[in-house]
């Protein structure tokens, strides 16, 4: 069966890939689109995209911590490494679910929620509802965000935080914290000496005094004593 070309307008066959003549798709053969598949699937790439978003930045603020924490700068920087090299792979996968999730955006029905919505928020009217500040975190449509600003932007962070960590952009700063810890620790077991030194103390001078008592009591039975005087003991 010959149909029209929608290009060159010239007859092709219904079975051909693309016309003979300019190179254009058979419409016959481009895959139909079904609404409700399409719509499932958008919701399911949709939820793997904050996932894999929130797991990029759960993995920073972690990397972060971690490194803030160690001594050595080679352990920083295998850490920062690792984690850039982590992020980096993360972010190419956020970024092709990005990327299948805007092709699916363009076939969902006009009708759909998903994209009455994306249209709601970048609408003028519903930004000039909006404070300034809101305006610029929430205003318009911000779904690309997910899949190309954060995962990126995370990786480029941890990168540039190796960078700095190579380059010794804080020389000493290692040898600073570890001078602060070890003084710290020295005062530590200075008071816990001092705490030990001042409970003998304590309990030499509660001996001395029991000591002292019982010389006084002997001293008082030792004095003479007028007839019928009874002697007194230690109180």
């Amino acid at each position: 069966m010959l149909i029209k070309c929608p290009e060159c307008g010239r007859e092709m066959s219904d079975q051909a890939s693309a016309c003979p003549q300019c190179g254009c798709p058979n419409p016959a053969l481009e895959p139909t689109w079904n609404a409700e598949a399409a719509s499932s699937e958008r919701q399911f790439i949709e939820n793997l995209l904050n996932t894999r978003a929130n797991f990029s930045i759960v993995v920073f603020g972690l990397v972060v911590a971690a490194v803030a924490t160690l001594d050595s700068k080679w352990l920083q920087v295998a850490l920062l490494a690792a984690s850039a090299i982590l992020s980096g792979m993360l972010a190419l996968a956020t970024s092709r679910a990005q990327w299948k999730f805007d092709l699916l955006f363009k076939h969902l029905p006009k009708d759909h929620p998903a994209i009455l919505t994306d249209r709601l928020a970048a609408d003028k009217k519903t930004l000039k509802r909006l404070n300034l500040l809101c305006r610029l975190v929430v205003g318009g449509s911000r779904r690309k965000y997910i899949g190309y600003v954060v995962p990126w932007y995370t990786t480029a962070l941890l990168i540039a935080g190796l960078v700095l960590v190579v380059c010794d952009v804080f020389p000493g700063s290692n040898d600073e914290l570890r001078a602060i810890r070890l003084r710290v620790d020295s005062l530590a077991a200075e008071s816990a000496r001092n705490a030990i030194h001042l409970d003998s103390l304590s309990r030499a001078t509660a001996s001395e005094l029991f000591r002292l008592r019982d010389s006084l009591a002997a001293v008082r039975n030792s004095v003479p004593r007028a007839p019928g005087q009874r002697s007194r003991g230690p109180r």
